[in-house]
């Protein structure tokens, strides 16, 4: 891309400290090459609630939008309590690096607590083999149990049956 378009330095640097500004209004493209965006940008920027000052023959004014450069680029910088400035980008990207460092922490610490298949597999093997050896056997051992018994009997006795195979599985567990 072409530098200040027709821009000699000297205007350039007239333009931005603001010593003289000559009664021409700057063209798009040298307003675009100012500001550092395209002439399609700046243009887009003129539909914006806070558009760049246009001169009533076309172009912009060469103090208007200087001011109106000025603000948007202390729009986008603030200061910090020690005094060095930051824009808003730069902030982001410190507090997405910062909330990805809490994230990795978090994650390592929950893989700490955690155990792998292979290290409690067998565990969980054997608490279903007790299990299934507890509660299997308990359909004919209450129905030897609760045999001739009077029907307000049964839940009494079948809950002492499934109490104690209870108790054996915790035991064995």
């Amino acid at each position: 891309m072409k530098k200040n378009h027709d821009l000699t330095a000297a205007q350039y640097s007239e333009i931005m400290t603001g010593d003289t500004c000559n009664a021409e209004p700057l063209s798009q493209l040298q307003a675009a090459d100012i500001a550092g965006l395209t002439a399609r940008r700046l243009q887009q920027l003129a539909h914006e609630p806070d558009a760049p000052p246009r001169a009533p023959g076309g172009g912009y004014p060469c103090t208007a939008f200087r001011e109106w450069l000025l603000g948007r680029w202390r729009v986008g910088v603030f200061i910090d309590e020690g005094g060095r400035g930051h824009t808003y980008q730069a902030e982001r990207a410190r507090l997405m690096h910062f909330l990805a460092d809490e994230a990795a922490a978090e994650e390592a610490r929950l893989r700490e607590s955690l155990a792998s298949v292979g290290e409690v597999g067998e565990l969980w093997e054997q608490i279903k083999r007790s299990v299934y050896a507890a509660f299997l056997p308990l359909p004919a051992e209450l129905g030897a149990r609760c045999e001739g018994l009077p029907s307000h009997e049964i839940e009494p006795a079948a809950r002492e049956v499934v109490y104690a195979a209870m108790s054996d599985l915790s035991r064995g567990c």
